[in-house]
């Protein structure tokens, strides 16, 4: 259907698959950005975000197309979980998929075509970590060396006002798997930027979060020119000067239960402490401290950990200086 200013709104079902895609389009030439959503289905924000942007912003672009997909694994998300049921390997570590493999492997290549037929200039994957973590952007990394491309995502996780940190090292995200998740394969096999926006726990809505992710989606659309420039917002939030990149945070030498002591979003020192292990008792068994300056980013969904267990996840400087 066309819009009062000329938009035109189109929405179908991926083929093969029963996620939904819309398509917003401007009357005027820009670029095409494509936001997902919910691809591990324990994970919900995103789709009340990617509602929210067809509702209240779409109708509003300058120029360009917005791509929207609010969920793209509806039957984990209304069975609570992760992965794709039945399977238990993770739907955001088998992009491209494969259309002559098994169902997950069928439905990730199915969501994929879809994403490769549009000609994007931009993907924005939308997820969650948990309860205890700080909103950040994930920078993925560019598995053969290009500056130029590095740069584009660089200046765009910047411009969401966000806290942008690139994924782990090289080797470790090849380790992790990370070049097949849809934005690491997006930024690999497509060679254009993608993003990934972390705010909220997982397993329900919090209204708080899904504002905060539109405005952060809103800034980076101002910043292409789709949207007009005084929609940017300050988010509040504070982002410690420097590049900074994930690390697995330190692990335990003692089973018990995780007691923060350092504030998510926070720099740290060296040496400075980051949580307690206690026991049921409320004895200290090990005390976590900062292995370098970092920050920590997320504490993780359970209370009680084991003897080699990471107690949270940290952003550590990949350079001092910007």
């Amino acid at each position: 259907m066309l819009g009062d200013a000329g938009m035109r709104f189109l929405s179908r079902k991926i083929s093969g698959t029963e996620c939904t895609v819309h398509q917003c389009d401007s009357p005027n030439k820009g670029p095409k950005v494509a936001i997902t959503a919910n691809i591990h289905g324990d994970e919900c924000n995103g789709v009340v975000v990617v509602q929210q942007l067809l509702d209240k912003v779409s109708s509003q672009l300058l120029c360009g197309s917005l791509i929207l997909y609010p969920s793209l694994n509806p039957s984990g998300l209304r069975r609570h979980l992760r992965t794709l049921p039945p399977f238990e390997k993770d739907i955001n570590r088998q992009f491209p998929g494969n259309i002559r493999g098994d169902l997950l492997e069928q439905h990730v290549a199915h969501i994929w075509n879809d994403l490769k037929s549009y000609n994007l200039d931009l993907v924005i994957d939308l997820h969650t970590d948990s309860g205890e973590a700080y909103p950040y952007v994930l920078l993925d990394r560019s598995i053969v060396s290009n500056p130029s491309l590095a740069e584009k995502i660089w200046i765009l996780g910047e411009e969401s006002r966000m806290f942008s940190i690139w994924e782990y090292p090289l080797r470790r995200y090849r380790q992790f798997n990370l070049q097949n998740s849809l934005a690491g394969t997006v930024l690999n096999q497509l060679n254009i930027p993608s993003l990934t926006i972390e705010v909220g726990p997982r397993r329900h809505i919090r209204a708080s979060s899904v504002a905060l992710t539109l405005k952060a989606i809103q800034n980076i659309l101002a910043s292409l020119g789709m949207l007009k420039k005084a929609t940017q917002e300050d988010l509040g939030l504070r982002v410690p000067y420097g590049i900074w990149r994930r690390e697995t945070g330190p692990r335990t030498s003692e089973n018990g239960l995780i007691f923060p002591l350092a504030e998510a979003g926070v720099r740290l020192s060296k040496r400075d402490p980051i949580a307690n292990i206690i026991n049921e008792e409320g004895v200290v068994q090990d005390v976590i401290y900062a292995p370098e300056t970092c920050v920590v980013i997320s504490y993780p969904d359970i209370g009680y950990i084991q003897t080699g267990q990471p107690v949270c996840t940290l952003a550590v400087l990949e350079f001092e200086e910007i």
